[in-house]
């Protein structure tokens, strides 16, 4: 008998504590396909942005990696 995998994906990016009394933005990001999170193949990606206040678009980088590292 065939067995077939079924992946289930949950997952969500939220802004820290140190972020949020500083006002920082949330700087991670998370991405997956298929977008259900259910079934066979699973593409994730993930990304941490960097915290220094010299990135300061390191939240729009952390999401455009993920998007396009899945695609």
């Amino acid at each position: 008998m065939k067995r077939i995998m079924e992946w289930r994906v949950l997952g969500q990016s939220v802004r820290g504590a140190a972020h949020d009394r500083s006002g920082l933005p949330n700087q991670d990001a998370i991405h997956w396909l298929p977008a259900s999170g259910v079934g066979p193949p699973l593409i994730m990606g993930v990304a941490d942005g960097h915290g220094s206040p010299k990135s300061f678009r390191s939240d729009i980088g952390s999401r455009l990696a993920v998007e396009q590292s899945v695609w």
